[in-house]
């Protein structure tokens, strides 16, 4: 498996974990979902991890946003973006520390 396609692996599995600690359960847990509608508003993008429960919607992105404008458009569709950039050294992943975490969720 390529650095990247491992890096990315690794980012999910703290989405995930960020999710459970959220309140979600794991089928309330998605990944890779293609998203039409949500709150009744319709859209097509593909997120990475997604947390959906009756009262909020959670999309957590993994590596990198392409442009400005699909952070701004993915808002608008869920209750919480966030974003999990790709650390310069993918050992570092492994021990992602909740501090860190923590940083990431509060300035999204």
């Amino acid at each position: 498996m390529s650095k990247g396609k491992t890096a990315h692996l690794l980012l999910k599995k703290q989405a995930k974990n960020i999710l459970r600690n959220m309140g979600f359960n794991d089928n309330e847990i998605l990944y890779e979902k293609k998203i039409f509608t949500i709150k009744g508003r319709k859209f097509g993008y593909v997120i990475d991890v997604v947390g959906i429960k009756k009262d909020s919607v959670i999309f957590i992105e993994c590596g990198t946003i392409t442009n400005k404008n699909n952070k701004k458009g993915l808002k608008k569709h869920c209750d919480k973006l966030i974003h999990l950039p790709y650390l310069k050294d993918v050992s570092t992943l492994k021990n992602f520390t909740a501090r860190k975490l923590r940083e990431i969720i509060k300035n999204e």
